[in-house]
């Protein structure tokens, strides 16, 4: 638990750190999310050894980095950085198709434009609407990450019926709902701070209740 919590904290200080910095340098967030999105890419190729090969899973890194760039600039065509990715890809793959099979050469290609457009979304929305997108944000993160931490919190203090045994052991039916009940104050304590008007926090409370479930 000390361990969750110091990185809770760090995480939480980092992006509060990169947010203000973000308000003086305005390519702070796309700089960030981009390493972020190339490490997500490697977790999800070669960490979980999908593919197997470093060559395309550092070409895939690379393209996701540019990408992020791309979607955030008028200077870089995403269409023109993205055939020349696929191009790579499936020339490797005819070069090297004794180690580099099918399988491997789809999830190449599709893990990193899935990616860098789903992070792209996340820097775009931080610079939405004159910076309420930060508003945005926050309840992004309010949705995942509190939900995660009062279902942990709950669920060792009170948990005794497993959620899904099979799947995640330790998850329980308390624990889940103290996740979906965290998430609702942490969305009220959200709309107080950045004083959201009342007909805009009933929605987002409505939605606050849907999405906790999604997350767990």
């Amino acid at each position: 638990m000390k361990t969750r919590i110091i990185s809770a904290v760090v995480a939480s200080a980092l992006v509060v750190g990169l947010l203000i910095l973000n308000s003086f340098f305005d390519v702070t967030v796309v700089i960030a999310l981009a390493l972020l999105a190339a490490i997500a890419v490697y977790e999800m190729l070669y960490c979980t050894g999908a593919v197997k090969v470093k060559t395309p899973v550092f070409v895939a890194m690379l393209y996701t980095a540019v990408m992020l760039w791309a979607y955030n600039s008028h200077y870089v065509s995403t269409q023109t950085v993205t055939l020349a990715f696929v191009l790579f890809v499936a020339i490797y793959a005819v070069v090297e198709h004794k180690k580099f099979d099918l399988p491997q050469l789809t999830m190449t290609i599709a893990m990193p434009i899935v990616l860098s457009f789903a992070f792209s979304c996340l820097a775009a929305l931080i610079n939405f609407d004159a910076g309420s997108g930060i508003f945005y944000f926050v309840l992004l993160f309010n949705f995942a990450c509190v939900t995660d931490i009062g279902a942990y919190f709950v669920g060792c203090s009170i948990g005794k019926n497993k959620l899904a045994p099979e799947i995640s052991p330790k998850k329980t039916i308390e624990g889940a709902v103290g996740g979906v009940l965290s998430c609702v104050v942490g969305t009220i304590v959200t709309c107080l701070i950045f004083q959201v008007i009342l007909d805009k926090s009933i929605d987002i409370l409505l939605i606050s209740l849907v999405t906790p479930i999604f997350s767990v």
